[in-house]
This record gives structure tokens, sequence and C-alpha cells, in this order.
């Protein structure tokens, strides 16, 4: 997906990945986090049957003040192992299906003989996943049990999608 980047600390743009049934993924590509609109979020989250309680989690955000204004690219990519995820072609993270005993990730898809412990928020392998992109309004601290609370200086608003591609990997 190409967006531009945001610097609202009121609005927070989206791009995620969704199932539901038995196995309910989600993977979040990009989401630009309302306290610091420099901050870039990923996470994988695992819900119960139902979808409506979350089971497991695994997520990280990370500062990218460096990432200049404009347009830039986010994606992952997803095999049996791991979860890449990129910003203009640029690995920032990586998520593993595995981990060592110590809570270590296993960073290859060379895998020694020993135990593991499978990351639970790790989405099923055989899940078909929707496609969601959107913005979201935040809620601010300082809004009063009546609804009240300072304007909003970024209404209204708008998500700039330049494109979407989805890729499948052969056999």
């Amino acid at each position: 997906m190409r967006i531009p980047r945001s610097h609202s600390r009121y609005i927070t743009s989206a791009f995620w990945l969704f199932g539901g049934g038995p196995s309910c993924s989600e993977i979040d590509i990009m989401e630009q986090l309302w306290k610091d609109p420099d901050d870039y979020h990923y996470a994988l989250h695992r819900y119960n049957d139902a979808c409506n309680a979350r089971h497991a989690s695994s997520e990280e955000r990370f500062p990218m003040p460096w990432l200049p204004d404009g347009f830039h690219t986010y994606r992952c990519d997803w095999d049996t192992w791991f979860i890449d995820f990129y910003i203009d072609d640029d690995l920032v993270a990586r998520a593993s299906r595995l981990f060592d005993l110590l809570g270590r990730p296993v960073s290859s898809c060379w895998i020694p003989t020993g135990i593991y412990v499978q990351n639970q928020a790790f989405p099923a392998q055989d899940q078909e996943l929707s496609i969601i992109l959107g913005i979201g309004l935040i809620d601010d601290p300082l809004v009063d049990a009546l609804g009240n609370g300072p304007p909003i200086p970024d209404l209204p608003a708008m998500m700039e999608v330049d494109y979407v591609r989805v890729y499948e990997r052969g056999p």
C-alpha cells in the first residue's frame, strides 16, 4: 500500500488484515499512533473462536522521525515462519512464528533440533485475511463525561491511497 505520511495527533491511519472463523487473526501492517504521529506500530493478534476477545498479541512500536513527508509504501511478507514488515522496501521488523526456550525468536528458516514455543499471536497459515484500510478519530483524554473536549483541527479528514497490491507466492 502506498499512502502519504500523516502528522495528525487526532487522526490515525491504519493498514491491516483481518480474518474471522476459528482462527480469527489480525495483522496490523501499519498504524500511526495518536500519541506521536512519528511512531510506527505493527502487531499480530489472535482472538477467541467468537472473535470478541483477544487471545494473544505480539506488537512493537518504534519512532520513525526520519521518514520524510510524502507518499510511502508499507507492506508485509508472510510465510510459514516469519512476517516481515517493510517501509519503502526497507525491512523494519520481523515477527517470528517460533521462539526458543529463552524467549529468543527463531531468526532463520534453518531450525536446529530442539524444543520451541510457538508465537500464539502468529496467524494460522491457511486463514484467508481481508484487507482493511482506514482512519480513526482518537478519543482525547481531555474529553469530559458529557463528551465535550477541545476542538479537533484536523476535521474533516480523509486517507489518500495511491494503490494497494496483493501478491501470492507460487508453490
